[in-house]
């Protein structure tokens, strides 16, 4: 018996392992979801839940292996320096960057190709700005844990959003270095990568989402709301919640009116507020 119990676990053990080499040897951009122009993917459990939610300027606070709160679909836990919308835009651009530049084992491009891709000018405020988001990716650290839902593969994640970032000052290029196994939340299974998680990721425009200003409350309802078509409606206690939004229930449900106004009149979403519940009618 204790053999048996033996070899089963030396035939897991080696099953692990070619799995992890077979990860490794695959290119980046082979995880990544085909997406075209201004097109970018996010993952549903960013968009779901307040990992990045709103930051008060000046209060960036640093939380210490919290819970975040998400869709029940998830259980996510974070430990780091608290994330906002520009940390998940920021990061949604260099995965995007990374699948157009046919990266392999890491992302090798330049300050100046960032700022372009986030619509920065090249200035060394804007520069600051981007590094220290970088730093604050690569800094934190997540538990993910998706659960199973309509046929939906159910799979962990713990570890960093990026592994780790090199800036050369004088050349002005930057490498950085993805966890592969964060990226397989964006993978389909195959014979050949059977470790992928079934995609559970959206995709927005990134042309779209510039039309909506700086408003942190309405680039995140602008996330929630594309991660479905068929979201039901949702209370402005939850809403407040899940945007981790320091606001008063009051001040919160003002600022979602003028948000939801933004959308409609920039993008064209109908949107409507019944019984203190949102609900994105018609996307356009």
């Amino acid at each position: 018996m204790t053999n048996t119990l033996e070899k089963f676990e030396q035939t897991k053990k080696a099953i692990a392992k070619k799995e992890q080499q077979e990860l490794e040897n695959t290119p980046i951009q082979q995880l990544l979801p085909l997406v075209f122009e201004d097109r970018r993917a996010i993952p549903n459990a960013f968009s779901r839940s307040s990992l990045f939610g709103m930051v008060q300027k000046g209060a960036r606070q640093e939380m210490k292996s919290c819970e975040v709160f998400s869709f029940e679909q998830y259980k996510i836990k974070y430990k780091g320096e608290a994330l906002d919308q520009t940390d998940l835009i920021t990061w949604d651009t260099i995965v995007h960057l990374a699948k157009i530049t046919k990266s392999n084992d890491m992302l090798t491009t330049s300050k100046y190709r960032i700022l372009q891709e986030l619509g920065l000018t090249q200035t060394g405020t804007n520069s600051k700005a981007v590094f220290n988001r970088l730093k604050r990716l690569q800094g934190g650290q997540i538990e993910i844990e998706i659960n199973q839902t309509k046929g939906k593969a159910k799979g962990w994640y713990v570890g960093s959003l990026l592994d780790d970032v090199l800036v050369n000052e004088n050349s002005g290029e930057v490498q950085i270095r993805f966890n592969k196994r964060l990226l397989t939340i964006f993978g389909q299974p195959t014979k050949e990568n059977p470790n992928l998680l079934d995609g559970d990721y959206s995709i927005v425009r990134h042309n779209e989402r510039r039309l909506i200003g700086e408003s942190q409350l309405t680039k995140w309802l602008y996330h929630l709301y594309s991660s479905s078509d068929n979201i039901y409606p949702l209370s402005m206690e939850f809403l407040k919640q899940l945007s981790r939004s320091k606001l008063s229930i009051i001040e919160f449900r003002r600022h979602v009116k003028i948000s939801i106004n933004d959308l409609t009149y920039k993008l064209g979403w109908v949107c409507k507020i019944k019984e203190d519940k949102l609900t994105i009618l018609t996307k356009k």
